[in-house]
């Protein structure tokens, strides 16, 4: 298994025995299996923060407690807005811990 870390894809092609993956930086890798896993980050720029009083930490994430909530207690933070893996189970772990 090889990792290819901030590679983009352009085009995979498929032959009888492997697969072309063309990157947009000309590179042609022949492979057996692909998998790609793209990034992201949190849409929060338009939820209103600033207007409740909610800041952001040093890496763009709304700083919470061990139950997921903000500086204001009634309000909740989970998932992708806080720090920890961007990960859609630990996410769905989250959300059932909240309730």
């Amino acid at each position: 298994m090889n990792l290819h870390f901030n590679k983009n894809i352009e085009r995979i092609e498929a032959t009888p025995e492997a697969y072309n993956v063309h990157l947009t930086n000309g590179e042609v890798l022949e492979v057996d299996v692909v998998l790609a896993a793209t990034g992201r980050k949190a849409n929060i720029k338009d939820l209103g923060l600033e207007a409740l009083g909610l800041d952001l930490n040093e890496q763009g994430k709304i700083p919470v407690n061990e139950r997921f909530e903000t500086a204001i207690p009634s309000v909740l933070a989970l998932g992708d807005l806080i720090a920890g893996p961007e990960l859609t189970p630990v996410a769905l772990a989250e959300a059932h811990a909240t309730c």
